[in-house]
């Protein structure tokens, strides 16, 4: 079934949305969901330990516990390798993946 041209049968959840969403318009508040729902704004910034040069569209997951079952945000990376959540204080482990990169994992950080 096709809808003005657009859309089209199959999983609407795998479309990618563009990044140039604001307020509360469906796209940001989709975003802001997936990098959390806390009052606190963190900003991760990963970086090659070899030259300091930022790892951009790297995958993060943000987990509760050291076990990392508890999956609470995610996103990735942009070009200066930095992702922005938003969590409650709190201590948590972070998993890093991106092909061709060996990340120790997991990255515990604290966030007050």
């Amino acid at each position: 079934m096709t809808y003005a041209g657009e859309w089209t049968a199959g999983d609407p959840w795998s479309v990618v949305l563009p990044g140039a969403y604001v307020g509360n318009e469906a796209g940001a508040i989709l975003s802001r969901i997936s990098t959390g729902l806390g009052p606190v704004t963190f900003v991760y910034t990963l970086t090659s330990a070899v030259d300091g040069s930022p790892i951009d569209d790297c995958w993060v997951g943000v987990y509760t516990e050291a076990a990392m079952t508890n999956l609470i945000a995610s996103g990735r990376t942009n070009a200066l390798g930095r992702i922005t959540f938003y969590l409650d204080a709190g201590t948590y482990y972070l998993a890093r993946s991106k092909s061709g990169w060996n990340l120790d994992n997991p990255d515990i950080e604290i966030v007050a």
